[in-house]
């Protein structure tokens, strides 16, 4: 029987930058809303139309509307604190 294989840490650095590179950063907070049926109902078209998860169609409109008001990227100080584009 041979021993697992180990993949070294760096191959998971690598992969997060990755990741974070294309967007698929770990998730830290669950919403929960409530919206119309007629809202409902647009954005689960939305999904099926592009394929991806409601979800998905969810956080790229919240994205969307934070950059449309220069909330989004939040960028950090020297210091590590939040500031904000502008």
């Amino acid at each position: 029987m041979k021993p697992k294989e180990i993949v070294s840490n760096e191959f998971f650095v690598h992969q997060n930058k990755e990741l974070k590179r294309y967007g698929f950063m770990k998730k830290d907070l669950v919403l929960t809303v409530r919206v119309e049926s007629d809202m409902k109902t647009v954005i689960q078209g939305l999904a099926q139309e592009d394929d991806r998860t409601v979800a998905w169609i969810l956080r790229k409109l919240i994205t969307e509307a934070l950059e449309a008001r220069k909330l989004w990227p939040i960028e950090r100080d020297d210091r590590g604190n939040h500031k904000y584009k502008d």
